[in-house]
């Protein structure tokens, strides 16, 4: 498995890499060596000890993320890969029920519906869905669409990122304090 180790805010140590690469043994049985995984430590601003340790593994087109915060960086990284590990469980477990099953794109509606796991069921998801909104994502910087989203009062905003080929984008508001940003991987 390849695996990334880097830290933010934070100097890594020796033994912080050996621990996160020990540790990630766990999610590599499961996986195997074509998937690929990231652990990311950071020392939280503003708090005195808070770190966070953020996992993220890509196996078979898959994606699994976990973070978790703590005062104990070992405790943070251990539990992060233990919710990762459990989401990778999940994940192969479901796969496995649907083998050879169709893909979505040829799957009809109540094929996607039973595959749910929801605790809702198919016509109370639809009703969920109160509004449809078409939108022109405009190109612009991402400073720009900082400005965009705040002026429209919503958690998030598309647009098409100019400082990356005019990708679709969406920028977010964190939990934390700060944004995100998901940029989208246009296959087709």
């Amino acid at each position: 498995m390849r695996l990334t180790i880097s830290g933010k805010n934070f100097t890594l140590t020796e033994g912080i890499k050996d621990a996160a690469e020990e540790k990630i043994k766990k999610i590599e049985r499961l996986v195997g060596d074509d998937a690929s995984a990231a652990v990311l430590v950071s020392a939280k601003k503003g708090k005195i000890n808070a770190k966070r340790a953020e996992v993220t593994v890509k196996f078979n087109g898959n994606v699994v993320r976990a973070e978790v915060t703590d005062d104990d960086l070992y405790k943070a990284m251990n539990d992060a890969v233990d919710i990762a590990a459990e989401r990778v469980k999940k994940m192969k477990e479901k796969g496995r029920k649907r083998a050879g099953s169709k893909t979505i794109r040829e799957a009809d509606a109540t094929e996607v519906a039973d595959a749910c796991t929801s605790t809702y069921d198919a016509a109370q998801m639809v009703k969920m869905i109160d509004r449809e909104k078409m939108i022109a994502a405009e190109v612009m910087s991402r400073e720009e669409a900082c400005v965009e989203m705040e002026y429209t009062d919503h958690d998030f905003y598309v647009f098409r990122d100019s400082d990356r080929d005019d990708t679709l984008s969406i920028l977010y508001k964190r939990k934390e304090k700060g944004y995100g940003l998901l940029v989208v991987d246009e296959p087709f």
